[in-house]
């Protein structure tokens, strides 16, 4: 179950806190983007835009390029052209497939798309000073089964065409993000292919001093039950890291890794530049308990050479991409599990880490960073049901005036970590009574009802909120109000109904402040969020007609608040019904409230007050 979600700003729930520093270039301090407490993952897709051109129907930048290790095989010494995939319908293109890596029980919650690229201009045989002929700041889209749509960005991370440094405008490296979540999450099955489109970059070659280079990113955060809690976050910004600038440091706290046991973290980062033959780059992490760094490596990213032109998962080329290069010359994407043996990198009950960025040779510029870490903590879940007295579910059901209900509140704690300090606050709805008399609660429950506020809060002893507890059932027993006249305004034949929690865990202090509850979860134990509502199916059988007295020269009818629109009509032929030859009246709102008429003659008058599903209008009748 997900806890909270931010863009850019810090938790306060996770108290987070993020620095830069060090001695690189950085042109944009590396920032939270996207934080969240879920059972789930992040994973991702990515590709190239730009490739070689080898001149012959085998060796276009549509065909994959393979070769490594050797000095005609970085980007700098060949002529890179734009890959299109859709020549139809875009300068430049590619794709790869999305897929999740649970087949079941899967909902994305966030996506975001990078995109980056060499730009100085657009030919590099031009002279220097050649405008631009594509805006870096928006791409096209095209998600499976879709056709392309224009992503503009929500960022422009960096754009080194105006940069003071000659050396930086030489390659003029830019990076843009764009939140899509909108775009994946309106999908009913997000897998598939996209093609990410139109993202420029310089062709040809920039030799010497740099390369055409340059690619995208989607990055995506899923949630699935099955999976552990883990806290994922990710970072973005700018900075150029090289040999006379070696350093980018990322600091960061908020999470408790497990306090026993192996502590499982997955590490992910996208970079510029980074060349497949060049070495000296390199990506170390150091927990806040150890003296010293870890320099980070797996099969396909050496240590002495991280960020060397691959795109790769857990250690292996990601080969679902079109075209599928071993060799991307110049655009890094990885995701990978940390190499953590004996948790000697990052150890149990850890709260706070260092991501550095280094480099003795190769220059690169890393945009994206990644830490997702097994987190120990409580996680209560509080769901909200109603029955009535013979104990039948009706949640969401009609009820009827006067009906006696059952609010049941069911709670357990389905976390890594026990509860501590757990409170339940249930805010009672206007048309319900509260029957103390028959409050059913487990052992050692308490509670206070302040019936100004008609809220009741629980109280819940620590030893029925501990890991691996069963689930706990609170009984109230309410009445829905009797009198028609108290279903007057608008929306008040619906009745809705939440609870809250708060609690912290017993390891993990951090405090989790008014968690709604849930009316239900699906088959794959996904959450259905909202109030419990009941729409009373008897409002059309009440008699809304009084008698008001018209003493002085004028009176003012007050209907109920809140409706949408009011017809105000004189009854003309007494019938108590609104009829076409009714008279319509309007007393030109002298108080700026619809929903009052100033008459001054005796005789009926007929309201039709209007509001949109799922509340419903109804008339009333004043007899004056």
């Amino acid at each position: 179950m997900t806890k909270t979600l931010t863009k850019k700003p810090l938790l306060p729930l996770l108290l987070f806190f993020l620095s830069w520093a060090g001695m690189a270039q950085e042109y944009n301090a590396f920032d939270v983007r996207y934080q969240n407490n879920i059972k789930g993952d992040l994973t991702f897709i990515a590709n190239n835009i730009v490739n070689r051109d080898g001149g012959t129907a085998t060796t276009e930048p549509e065909d994959a390029y393979n070769a490594t290790g050797n000095a005609s095989t970085y980007n700098d010494w060949l002529d890179m052209q734009y890959i299109n995939v859709d020549p139809a319908n875009t300068f430049s293109s590619s794709s790869a497939d999305f897929t999740f890596p649970q087949a079941n029980c899967n909902l994305i919650r966030y996506a975001g798309l990078y995109w980056s690229a060499t730009y100085p201009r657009d030919d590099a045989a031009d002279p220097v000073g050649t405008p631009r002929q594509f805006p870096i700041n928006q791409v096209r889209l095209r998600v499976p089964g879709g056709t392309y749509v224009t992503v503009l960005a929500d960022d422009v991370l960096f754009d080194g065409i105006a940069d003071p440094d000659p050396s930086v405008r030489q390659n003029s490296p830019y990076a843009c993000y764009a939140d899509i979540t909108p775009l994946i999450t309106a999908m009913a099955d997000p897998t598939g292919t996209y093609t990410v489109a139109d993202i420029p970059s310089v062709t040809g070659s920039l030799s010497p001093g740099g390369g055409a280079a340059g690619g995208w990113t989607l990055v995506v955060v899923y949630e699935n039950p099955t999976l552990t809690g883990k806290l994922i976050t990710t970072f973005d910004g700018f900075a150029r890291v090289r040999s006379a600038n070696p350093t980018v440091d990322i600091n960061y706290s908020g999470f408790n890794t497990i306090p026993v046991g192996p502590v499982r973290a997955d590490i992910g980062a996208a970079a510029l530049e980074g060349d497949n033959r060049i070495t000296g780059d390199r990506m170390r992490i150091r927990a806040a308990s150890n003296p010293s760094f870890t320099t980070m490596s797996n099969a396909t990213n050496p240590a002495g050479n991280f960020f060397n032109s691959n795109i790769t998962l857990n250690g292996a080329i990601m080969t679902n991409r079109n075209p599928n290069s071993i060799n991307t010359l110049g655009y890094d994407t990885d995701i990978f599990r940390l190499n953590n043996p004996a948790n000697s990198v990052i150890p149990n009950a850890e709260t706070s880490a260092t991501f550095r960025f280094t480099s003795t040779g190769d220059q690169y510029y890393p945009f994206f960073n990644s830490f997702n870490v097994e987190i120990i903590e409580p996680d209560i879940v509080l769901e909200k049901r109603v029955e009535d007295i013979a104990g039948n579910d009706i949640t969401g059901l009609g009820v009827n005036l006067g009906q006696i209900l059952d609010y049941v509140l069911t709670f357990q704690n389905i976390g890594n970590d026990d509860a501590d300090n757990y409170t339940i606050r249930d805010v009672l709805p206007l048309n319900v009574t509260l029957d103390e008399l028959n409050m059913v609660l487990p052992t050692g429950v308490t509670y206070t009802f302040t019936p100004a506020t008609r809220t009741v809060v629980f109280s819940i002893p620590n030893n029925i909120v501990e890991e691996g507890d069963t689930e706990r059932s609170i009984r109230m027993r309410v009445q829905v109000a009797e009198n028609c006249f108290d279903f007057i305004d608008a929306c008040s034949d619906l009745i809705q109904n939440l609870a809250y929690s708060t609690y912290q865990g017993v390891i993990n202090d951090n405090v989790i402040t008014d968690d709604p509850s849930v009316t239900d979860f699906n088959n794959c134990g996904f959450i259905v969020p909202g109030a419990t509502n009941f729409l009373l199916d008897d409002l059309s059988d009440c008699n809304f007609r009084r008698t008001v007295q018209l003493c002085g020269d004028n009176i003012i009818l007050d209907a109920g608040d809140n409706f949408d629109d009011y017809i105000w009509v004189s009854d003309d032929n007494g019938n108590g019904l609104l009829d076409p030859s009714d008279t319509v009246l309007n007393d030109g709102d002298p108080d700026g409230d619809p929903s009052t008429l100033v008459v001054n003659a005796i005789g009926t008058y007929i309201v039709d007050k209007i509001v949109a599903d799922p509340c419903k209008g109804f008339k009333e009748i004043f007899d004056v």
